[in-house]
């Protein structure tokens, strides 16, 4: 057995997160920690960076326009929520120190919101999560030349403005906006 590794949530629970599972996880505490983590470690250009929270409905949006099934977009919502937990580590910062998100975090998250679908539904919701950063990227900084050696292809073929206006869509949502969505998807998975 481990040590315990203690951290306080907004809620005010001690959570030992050694030792973490389902029953440690609070909505609340989720859509707390998440709409208080900035994406891209808070770097931005033209607008302010989204929340991870607000980037997560994005996420799930993108999947209903695709016409997705309902647990995609659940899924989709909650792709993030064991963030909440460890924190929004970026991809660069993942590759620099090789950091890999705890297993037994975001699993036991998962487990709580009734999230435990297969790995192909999560193999689909990086689509979403993919083009919702293309989405985050386009609105924060003009094209430059170089891009194309770091961003990936361009997942939906959108204009700088059109990102632009997604984004700023997004900006503009909170905790309210998410508990609707959580609910309304939660029902329908």
């Amino acid at each position: 057995m481990s040590e315990p590794i203690w951290i306080r949530v907004s809620s005010g629970k001690y959570i030992d997160l050694a030792a973490f599972t389902p029953s440690d996880v609070k909505l609340s505490d989720i859509v707390t920690a998440l709409s208080l983590l900035k994406r891209c470690n808070g770097h931005y250009g033209r607008l302010e960076p989204l929340s991870v929270l607000q980037h997560s409905m994005l996420t799930a949006d993108l999947a209903a326009l695709d016409n997705a099934h309902p647990a995609l977009r659940y899924a989709a919502l909650v792709h993030d929520a064991h963030e909440a937990y460890i924190g929004d580590t970026t991809t660069p910062i993942k590759m620099l120190t090789g950091f890999e998100e705890p297993v037994h975090i975001k699993c036991a998250v998962r487990h709580a919101l009734g999230a435990t679908f297969s790995p192909a539904v999560w193999q689909a919701v990086k689509r979403y999560d993919y083009a919702a950063l293309e989405i985050e990227r386009k609105a924060q900084w003009e094209p430059g030349p170089g891009d194309e050696k770091f961003w990936p292809p361009s997942v939906l073929g959108l204009t700088g403005d059109q990102a632009l206006d997604m984004h700023y869509k997004y900006l503009h949502m909170g905790a309210d906006h998410f508990i609707d969505k959580w609910h309304h998807l939660w029902m329908s998975a």
